[in-house]
């Protein structure tokens, strides 16, 4: 018996030194936040009146599926109705599928004889353990309409150049 502790307690010394057998808590789901996160608007500047960039504008959202929620013309703000899409992961049967939605707030204003605009995109993936939305990463996920696109599809509309 005397023997048996013994054997026990070496194997669980070595265990614990090793740092091997140790339960470690893990969160696959944190609600962490990192401790300094600077959120990048992108923007774009147009030759031409406000009136012309907005009318493309709206275009271009049109072009994209994107519906808009509200709209103030003279204050220069736009926001669009969540647009809800999904990525299918697996092909396997029964085919695992994520699901996310993009909303988008855009600020259209007049800087003398250019215009510029600010798309602000908030997207969302559907968590289904909690049936609830939580923010993304669209960099990492790879999906949807990234705001330099739009702006580049405004450029086009424009008949700008596009810049480097």
């Amino acid at each position: 018996m005397k023997k048996g502790c013994r054997a026990m307690f070496i194997i669980m010394f070595s265990l614990l030194t090793s740092g091997e057998g140790l339960a470690q808590e893990v969160h696959p789901k944190s609600t962490e936040k990192p401790i300094s996160t600077v959120t990048l608007i992108p923007e774009g500047s147009f030759t031409g009146d406000q009136a012309v960039v907005w009318e493309k504008l709206l275009q271009v959202l049109k072009d994209h599926d994107l519906s808009i929620a509200s709209s103030d013309k003279s204050a220069g703000t736009l926001i669009t109705v969540p647009r809800r899409y999904f990525k299918i992961l697996s092909a396997r049967f029964p085919p695992v599928e994520r699901d996310y939605r993009d909303t988008y707030t855009i600020n259209v204003t007049s800087a003398g004889s250019s215009t510029k605009i600010q798309i602000q995109r908030k997207f969302e993936v559907h968590d289904t353990h909690t049936n609830n939305w939580i923010d993304g990463d669209p960099a990492k996920e790879k999906v949807g309409n990234a705001p330099e696109n739009l702006l580049e599809a405004v450029r086009v509309r424009l008949g700008e150049a596009t810049t480097p």
